[in-house]
Formats: C-alpha cells, sequence, structure tokens
C-alpha cells in the first residue's frame, strides 16, 4: 500500500525552516489583527503516483505595501526554483506556474498569489 506523505505540511515546514516569513505560513488566516508579511497556502491540484506527489500549491502572499508583498513572493519563487533533492527531503523540486499582484487598490494590505507545482517523495519511497 502507498502511504503518500502530508504534502502540505512538509512544504509547510519546508518555508518554516527558511525563516522568510518567521511563523506567519498558514492553511487559513487568522482571525482579527495579523502580522505581516504572511504566506497563506492552499492545494489547488496536483497528481499523486506511486512514489511522487506532485502537489499543486497556491501561495497567497500577503504585505503591508505592494513591494513587500512582492518582495516576499520573488524570493519564494526563486526559494522553490532552486529546490534540488537531497537525500534527506522529501522535497524533490519545484516549478513555478503563475506569480501575479492580486487584489484592488482599497484593501487593507497587499497580496501577490504564486502557483507552483512541487514534489513530495511518498513516505514509502
Amino acid at each position: 500500500m502507498i502511504e503518500f506523505q502530508d504534502a502540505e505540511g512538509v512544504i509547510r515546514s519546508w518555508l518554516l525552516d527558511s525563516g522568510l516569513v518567521g511563523d506567519r505560513a498558514y492553511f487559513s488566516l487568522p482571525e482579527g489583527a495579523r502580522t505581516l508579511p504572511c504566506v497563506l497556502m492552499t492545494r489547488v491540484g496536483g497528481v499523486p503516483r506511486w512514489d511522487l506527489d506532485q502537489a499543486r500549491i497556491q501561495f497567497d502572499v500577503f504585505g503591508n505595501t505592494k513591494h513587500e508583498a512582492a518582495s516576499v513572493a520573488y524570493q519564494l519563487a526563486a526559494m522553490l526554483e532552486n529546490l534540488k533533492p537531497t537525500r534527506n527531503s522529501a522535497l524533490t523540486g519545484a516549478e513555478i506556474e503563475s506569480l501575479f499582484p492580486q487584489g484592488v487598490p482599497t484593501d487593507p494590505y497587499r497580496r501577490y498569489v504564486l502557483d507552483a507545482t512541487i514534489g513530495v517523495r511518498t513516505a514509502n519511497a
């Protein structure tokens, strides 16, 4: 039987370990006041195979300003593009699908959306 990793959990742990947004990587935004920048992660697709889960993840990057959101989003994109498989990591690499600003000027915060497909080894691979 194939035992799949919690792909979203593995990717979130990698993001938290990077220190890019401190401990502000979420699956749902916390109620009330938020410290920015922060990243909201949502799995929007992907295909689990025998030994690899190709998880399509949408990263919503929020910042106090457009510049801050863009800076964090582009740093995250660079980190994903440089992601290489290692013996000790479940992550095998990533492909950026899109990166664009989202929102309207009247929003209290600014947001960039980054979509990426990220390979995550299965637990028994």
